[in-house]
């Protein structure tokens, strides 16, 4: 071998040697790559706008990757990077906030302070997420009809398990409200809140502290309370005309 082939030779040696050894990372990695990538990417361009493809060269893996990784293709990814953390941190709230030790006044105001504050930060942390949450329900309601269904809805499960708990509270309380719609309006206010704050408030915008008060005092009481027999007669009046929940269908039938 003459000098110019083994320079060359040891040169692709050095080469080969030199050359970082590839890591293999772990499913859970995986997995955690391509939930990143898929929530940043909803977040910033929408559901209609985000494809496979593009989340997984944004998370550095190979598309089949994603597809392995999440039964049910973009739609699956969209669900779980919307509620994941949702759910996550309602399960490290839930015991503490929810749980009811003793039904009392004070107890009460203070399981309500907690829980919309918890829910506020959450929401406002992923606002973008919830923005295109509401839009592709609008615009792409075949691919997202499982979040429209008490079976498969992460969000009406969660509402489920909330009336289940503070409902026994209530009743302790003796107070004769419908938690099933309650729970709804409560999480409705908060939402808006963190989406429309722009539109609601303009350039003034009021501090966290005043909003969670306001809030609290709103979800427990109402703007001005009317007498407790006023509000069960109107209630069951309402009630018994139409039911507490209506589905979806039949309010869609009604409009038209």
């Amino acid at each position: 071998m003459n000098k110019a082939k083994r320079e060359a030779h040891g040169s692709n040696l050095e080469t080969v040697q030199t050359r970082p050894k590839r890591t293999r990372r772990s499913t859970g990695e995986i997995r955690r790559l391509i939930l990143e990538s898929a929530r940043k990417m909803f977040a910033n361009v929408g559901y209609a706008r985000t494809s496979i493809r593009a989340i997984a060269e944004n998370a550095g893996v190979l598309e089949h990757l994603v597809y392995r990784n999440f039964d049910g293709g973009k739609a699956a990814l969209f669900e779980q990077a919307v509620f994941l953390p949702f759910e996550t941190m309602l399960d490290a709230h839930y015991e503490s906030t929810w749980v009811v030790r003793q039904p009392d006044m004070e107890g009460a105001v203070e399981r309500a302070r907690r829980y919309i504050e918890t829910l506020y930060d959450q929401l406002s942390a992923d606002r973008q997420l919830w923005k295109a949450l509401v839009l592709a329900i609008q615009t792409h309601e075949n691919e997202l009809d499982h979040l429209l269904h008490a079976e498969t809805s992460p969000l009406l499960r969660y509402f489920e398990r909330l009336v289940q708990t503070v409902q026994p509270s209530m009743n302790a309380m003796g107070w004769r409200i419908d938690t099933n719609i309650a729970v709804r309006i409560t999480f409705a206010s908060v939402l808006s809140l963190t989406l429309f704050d722009d539109l609601l408030f303009g350039i003034k915008q009021p501090t966290r502290e005043a909003l969670m008060a306001e809030m609290t005092s709103y979800a427990l009481f109402g703007v001005a309370r009317s007498p407790a027999s006023e509000i069960t007669d109107k209630r069951e009046q309402a009630h018994r005309k139409t039911g507490s929940l209506r589905s979806r269908k039949t309010i869609g039938q009604k409009r038209r």
